[in-house]
């Protein structure tokens, strides 16, 4: 089952993990039974045609999302020029989060706290770092829903993180 927690404020992430029994690994990443599954994100092709591509990724503290990608790919380029995201995440046991977001690649410091949480989740993305052309993409949430349809009636709940 995947367990994401959303809230308006870090803090309050933290508190619900805490309550959830998901623990923070102390490098701005959350752990937990949700770790290591993949989200699918929708970018626009430069003619403005859907895509979709399917990625591993990591949770912030902050909520942000990270992943690796290579700069050849037409992910990478597509989020050069239009960053905005649109990621869905879940789908196990009837929950899901959409998000929609901003894209970035972070470099210096940033980037480093952002590989350590990706890390995290994937030892061996460390591995990758030798390959040509390997980047990181963060995307910062500007909106997010999460559908639990396992309850009757649904629960479904918006949040627009503050930036």
């Amino acid at each position: 089952m995947v367990q994401l927690v959303i809230a308006e404020k870090p803090s309050v992430a933290r508190d619900l993990a805490r309550v959830l029994a998901v623990r923070t690994s102390g490098n701005g990443c959350f752990e937990g039974e949700g770790q290591g599954h993949h989200l699918v994100h929708r970018p626009l092709g430069a003619d403005g045609a859907p895509q979709a591509v399917v990625v591993g990724f990591a949770i912030s503290d902050k909520l942000e999302t990270v992943f690796d990608i290579l700069a050849s790919t037409r992910k990478h380029q597509n989020l050069k020029r239009d960053p905005r995201a649109s990621l869905v995440i879940g789908w196990d046991d009837e929950l899901t989060f959409q998000i929609e977001g901003k894209a970035d690649f972070p470099t210096g410091e940033e980037l480093r706290r952002m590989q350590a949480c990706y890390f995290t989740v994937y030892p061996d993305g460390r591995d990758r770092l030798s390959w040509a052309g390997i980047t990181h993409v963060r995307v910062r949430p500007t909106w997010i829903r999460m559908s639990d349809f396992k309850q009757n009636p649904p629960r479904i709940a918006e949040v627009a993180p503050q930036t």
